[in-house]
């Protein structure tokens, strides 16, 4: 906002504000004080000073010491009381309400002025914070209230006052004449001749009044709040100075005495008491606050914590009083709610004085003094002075607001709705151009705020923090500040016609709660719109760059993850990814993960990146899966030096092993399911991923696996190794090994998938399948398995032959026997349920083995991709034997031994297998109709087919062999995270300490660099390092300066101007154009050509010569864009030099491509033919040299048909070709 004018703009935002611009009283504070200068400390409460006191006989003593005191500039030697004459009042306020009448409305009349100001001083246009529109009404309402009351000098004096504090920090005299000149100006313009001379004067000296208090306040209070800023760090930098001093003395004297020493007795207990007393003395200024509020009787006042909560801010903000008053009125809302509504009524605002001034003498005994007692006096009387003003309001305004807007009907929220924006949009016309959102949308925002506006009364310290946070996403969608004020007036606005009489209080309330709601969002909003947090929201990667240029080293990394106002904070990376801007993201990134050094300390962002975003890993799977991959790159380190053909690096994989709690890292468990084989085998990846199986989970993941192998040799000793024995000791040795996998295999199987499917259903987790819905759990290919051998081992009990022969025995008085009369229904279809069973053990052994090395799963995994083209061919063979099968015995033939469908599916699946009888063959040549359908069957199925398999494994097999080692190493992680939980605590923390994660590691010989890294040794060949990653920079260490930038981050474009500068410069000393140098056979494809015809001499131009834009060519050439670079006034352009084709040589060659094309293709015919009558002419050959016959002619008439479609996509341009012959013979 300009420095001059905003001492009457801020009406709107001023404490006690009606509708008509006049004001309401304040509710008087505990205690009122009062600035007292030099000039006027004797005459404080004195209704006017000498000058104007009360012994002046006339009003035109008045009128005449008036025009001599202020009339001619603006006075602020004293802070005065300012009494107008009787007849000066009245013309003050009838010529306002003339020129208000004749500028239309009161929203004309502020434009008009703000159009005087602005005429006369253009360039305080760029200092204002909001629009013309917002100027207007706020000037309108403060300055109207002004006027109200210029005839009580007491209450003018404390609005101007007032009005002062407020803008202490923006106003100034050039500035206050400005207004003063651009006021009288607007008003002379609107009213003519209305606007005489008594008026001229009399508004002269009433807002030279005004703004001599304005420049007072900010020359006599600006040195008491720049002493109240400076007491108030001094206080909390002092206690806690000398709380930490306190703190270690309390250590000390703890660790001296013994863990079993006795408490001392007698006069010790004394001493120890005193003691211990002393140690507890508080010392910072919130401790010795509260001491002397118990102490003076204020113990169970909560509402002066409360209070003391939002101290700190008003204090810390004390230069800022749109700051302080909008704390004000946060805490009045919180004191209201919580105090004053819960009975508690009596919050005296002289007790938090006392006891405040009592605790700033205790933390700063030194230092205080009677200015600053009278400083921290008047600092106390501004805050409670707001605050009894808010509290008188505020609890009769939030019943009223909720009345008003609950009993508003559908139809009037709609009509509502619609006139706001008409109404924004009328005021603020580029708001439309970040409103690109639907109607429906944008009424949902004003539900949303009006429910704001509501809660804010009942919830502020939960619906605060909020409306911050929503600031802060304004932030991050580049919305001006400016915007935030017009949409709480035009709600306002739109609100009027819906409030009935008596029911002003609801507008009011609803006023004073969309004001409070657009400070805070305009506050935020220009807080934190940094550098960098623009450069985000345009996703300007070249300007972010810039923006942390000037960052200081020790403040970068916060700046990129952290946009904080007050207590909320947004992250600029989260940001940047949620909104798409992923170039933005990129550079984030990648200088968050390039290690930095001076001569005393690295900055690396790796830790600082994972301890402020612990699911970076999990947001940028979902939102931004390429950022992972610079984002690992940036984990490891490379030596550029190799010794012995090694190469020393270091990854920097602590936070993909363990959180910031020294827990199992759930980043690995999100790359599994992540399921990027690309990713997964990264080599940071692949490191952490190794350390832990190898080092932690491995013997684990085997000891659990010995079960799985038992229990399969157990299986395979009562199923296969004794199967044929039928001894007494066979016997029970088979029963004791199938008991054994029914006890101890089945049991603990069931009990598993049991678990499983009770915490799918319960959570939810069921997918819908072809055979029914099903528990998430079974899709995966070992739990499926798993689940597929439970239902085996189930049948296998049910039909065990064993429990069938237990009560009758064998013939030989056996009990535990396989063989009886019982047993023979059940016999077959144990056997074949057993065998399932076994291959199901070996299936899920060899699960086990792909996850132990993965070299199998890699196999595994391609016999699976392999299995579906298979099975795709099998479906396809059984559609051509079942086809050619009905087709066949449709056919009226003369082989009676193979009459109908079954035996022809029988012989054309022997066919396809190659086990068909070899009299077959000889039995087809008693009908031709049949054998040609035979053969028919075998050129499709065995030549075609059979060799498009293997065409589809070939493709397949090459399109996953890339990512074979990365689905085997995605198997081996999901199992490790599945198995972290398992893994006690005791053994987890043992092995991180075995890496020794918190040591630096050294970049060289004692270059100790940043810690949380593993170093190996890997080979020099794998990974080539021409330059170090680590960037170091000489001059200062000082954490508050900058990095020095680097020379290859500077912007391309300036690099290629001047190479084309000095090309050009080149070209023309050479004497010519460089268009004509670069001409012939050797010349460019690309050519610098100027398109004047000036001589070289006239185009060179001294270094100080005038540039301008490259312009667009429309004609083929290819310049720059003007943004891009500037070169010298004449412009040189990128031409598109046309290479020169042999076109006689490509017609020569498409002439002769036809004619090879005609003469192959009538060839071809005539061994067609050819063959053709040799098969009609040798019908008495074989059958089998009648097929080669046939298979040879259907190729052959596949390649003629071939032939010509080639001749005929051959035919226009072999003419086209045959024409340009001629002509160039000609």
């Amino acid at each position: 906002m300009s420095d001059a004018g905003r001492f009457c703009v801020s009406g709107s935002s001023s404490i006690g504000r009606t509708s008509e611009g006049s004001t309401e009283q304040e509710g008087s504070a505990d205690e009122e004080v009062r600035p007292k200068s030099s000039a006027s400390s004797s005459s404080d409460e004195g209704d006017v000073v000498e000058e104007v006191g009360e012994n002046v006989p006339s009003q035109e003593n008045l009128a005449r010491y008036c025009r001599e005191k202020f009339e001619s500039g603006v006075q602020d030697a004293t802070l005065e009381k300012l009494r107008l004459p009787e007849d000066w009042i009245e013309e003050i306020k009838e010529t306002w309400l003339a020129f208000v009448e004749r500028s239309g409305s009161r929203q004309a009349a502020g434009e008009a002025v703000w159009d005087a100001v602005m005429e006369l001083s253009p360039h305080l246009q760029k200092s204002f914070r909001f629009s013309r529109h917002v100027f207007a009404v706020r000037f309108m309402n403060g300055t109207s209230s002004l006027i109200a009351d210029s005839g009580n000098p007491e209450t003018l004096k404390d609005k101007a006052e007032k009005l002062a504090f407020q803008h202490m920090n923006t106003v100034s005299l050039e500035n206050v004449e400005t207004f003063v000149a651009g006021i009288t100006t607007a008003m002379d313009g609107e009213l003519g001749h209305r606007f005489s001379e008594v008026s001229f004067q009399s508004f002269r000296v009433l807002f030279n009044y005004i703004g001599g208090i304005f420049l007072f306040v900010k020359r006599e209070y600006g040195e008491r709040v720049r002493r109240i800023l400076c007491s108030w760090q001094d206080a909390n930098k002092y206690s806690a100075e000398h709380h930490e001093h306190e703190s270690s003395e309390v250590h000390g004297d703890a660790t001296a005495q013994a863990p079993g020493q006795k408490e001392p007795e007698g006069g010790d207990i004394k001493a120890a008491r005193t003691k211990k007393k002393v140690i507890e003395t508080p010392q910072t200024f919130r401790d010795m606050f509260m001491f002397n509020a118990s102490v003076m009787g204020y113990a169970d006042t909560d509402w002066m914590n409360c209070t003391l909560d939002y101290f700190g801010a008003m204090a810390n903000n004390a230069d800022k009083p749109y700051r302080m008053q909008e704390e004000c009125h946060v805490l009045a809302l919180i004191l209201n709610r919580h105090y004053a509504a819960k009975g508690r009524k009596t919050i005296s605002l002289v007790s938090f004085k006392t006891v405040l001034l009592a605790s700033l003498r205790s933390v700063m005994p030194q230092d205080w003094d009677m200015d600053l007692d009278e400083a921290w006096t008047w600092f106390w009387g501004q805050i409670a002075r707001t605050l009894s003003g808010c509290l008188t309001k505020v609890s009769r305004y939030r019943r009223s607001l909720q009345q008003l807007i609950t009993n508003m009907s559908e139809d009037d929220l709609s009509t509502f709705r619609e006139s706001i924006f008409d109404k924004f949009f009328e005021t603020s016309p580029g708001a439309r151009n970040h409103l690109k959102v639907s109607a429906t949308r944008l009424w949902y925002v004003i539900d949303n705020i009006l429910h704001l506006a509501m809660e804010i009364y009942s919830d502020p310290s939960v619906k605060v923090p909020e409306v911050s946070a929503v600031g802060l996403r304004h932030v991050g969608m580049s919305i001006p500040s400016q915007f935030f004020a017009p949409l709480a007036d035009a709600i306002v606005e739109s609100m009027k016609p819906y409030v009935g009489e008596g029911r002003q209080v609801a507008l009011e309330s609803l006023r004073w709660s969309m004001e409070l709601l657009a400070q805070i969002m305009t506050r935020v909003n220009v807080e934190g719109s940094t550098l960098v947090m623009k450069a985000v929201s345009q996703n300007d990667p070249l300007a972010l760059s810039r923006a942390l240029a000037i960052a200081p080293r020790g403040q970068r990394i916060h700046e990129m993850l952290t946009v904080a106002v007050g207590s909320q904070s947004i992250s600029l990376l989260y940001w940047s990814i949620e909104t798409g801007h992923l170039a933005c993201a990129r550079t984030i990134i990648q200088d968050l993960m390039t290690i930095r050094g001076d001569r005393n300390v690295y900055y690396f962002g790796c830790d600082d990146l994972f301890r402020r975003h612990p699911d970076i890993i999990s947001k940028m799977s979902v939102f931004a899966p390429d950022l992972l991959w610079p984002l690992l790159d940036g984990l490891i380190w490379r030596s550029r030096i190799v010794k012995g053909e090694l190469r020393r690096a270091i990854y920097y994989i602590k936070n993909l092993i363990q959180d910031s709690f020294g827990n199992f890292s759930e980043n690995i468990e999100v790359l599994a399911e992540h399921g990027d084989p690309q990713v997964i085998v990264h080599p940071a990846v692949m490191k952490a991923v190794d350390v832990i199986w190898y080092r932690l989970a491995m013997f684990r993941f085997i000891l659990q696996r010995m079960y799985s192998i038992f229990a399969l040799c157990v299986l395979l000793t009562g199923q296969s190794f004794l199967h044929g024995s039928t001894s007494r000791e066979a016997n029970i040795i088979i029963a004791v090994c199938r008991g054994f996998t029914y006890v101890f295999g089945l049991g603990p199987l069931l009990c598993q998938h049991v678990l499983h499917f009770l915490r799918d259903a319960m959570a939810g987790q069921m997918v819908r399948t072809i055979i029914g819905p099903m528990p998430r759990y079974l899709l995966s290919p070992e739990w499926f398995s798993s689940a597929v051998l439970l239902v085996v081992l189930i049948a296998m009990l049910s039909l065990e032959p064993v429990i069938w022969c237990l009560y009758h025995g064998s013939a030989q008085g056996d009990l535990l026997t396989r063989s009886c009369p019982q047993s023979d229904p059940v016999r077959d279809w144990y056997s074949a349920i057993s065998a399932l069973a076994v291959m199901l053990h070996w299936c899920l052994v060899l699960l086990d083995i792909s996850i132990f090395s993965t070299r199998v799963g890699a196999f595994l995994l391609a016999c699976r991709y392999v299995a579906t083209q298979v099975a795709l061919t099998i479906a396809a063979a059984l559609f051509l034997v079942f086809s050619f099968a009905t087709a066949i015995n449709a056919m009226a033939h003369t082989l009676v031994e193979l009459d109908g469908v079954q035996s022809w599916v029988l012989v054309l699946s022997q066919i396809t297998l190659g086990t068909v009888p070899s009299d077959f063959w000889q039995s087809l040549q008693a009908d031709d109709s049949v054998q040609v359908m035979v053969s028919v069957f075998c050129i499709i199925m065995v030549t075609f087919m059979l060799n498009l398999l293997v065409a589809q494994i070939v493709a397949c097999y090459g399109k996953c062999f890339t990512d074979l080692q990365g689905f085997a190493r995605l198997n081996r992680t999901s199992h490790l995270a599945e198995m972290a939980d398992q893994i006690p605590r005791r053994r987890w923390s043992a092995f991180l300490e075995t890496l020794h994660l918190e040591e630096p590691l050294e970049f060289g010989e004692g270059d100790r660099g940043p810690a949380g890294g593993l170093e190996v040794l890997e080979s020099a060949k794998a990974h080539l390092v021409i330059q170090d990653s680590v960037q170091r920079y000489s001059g200062s260490t000082s954490p508050d300066t900058p990095w020095p930038e680097p020379r290859e981050h500077k912007d391309g474009f300036e690099r290629l101007e001047r190479m084309l500068l000095k090309l050009q410069q080149t070209e023309r000393r050479k004497g010519g154009h460089s268009s004509s140098a670069a001409s012939g056979s050797g010349r460019s494809p690309f050519s610098l050509s100027p398109e004047s015809e000036s001589s070289p001499r006239d185009a060179e131009l001294p270094p100080e010569s005038p540039t301008k834009s490259l312009p667009f060519a429309e004609t083929g050439n290819y310049c720059l864009p003007p943004a891009a670079i500037r070169v010298p006034a004449q412009v040189v352009c990128l031409q598109p030099v046309q290479p020169v084709w042999p076109s006689t040589r490509i017609s020569v060659v498409v002439v002769v491509a036809f004619v090879v094309v005609v003469v192959v293709l009538m060839l071809m015919l005539m061994l067609t033919l050819t063959l053709t009558l040799t098969l009609r002419l040798t019908l008495t050959l074989t059958l089998r040299l009648r097929l080669r016959l046939m298979l040879m002619l259907m190729l052959m008439l596949m390649m003629v048909v071939l032939m010509v479609v080639l001749l005929l996509l051959l035919l226009p341009p072999a003419a086209a070709a045959a024409v340009v012959v001629v002509e160039l013979q000609l």
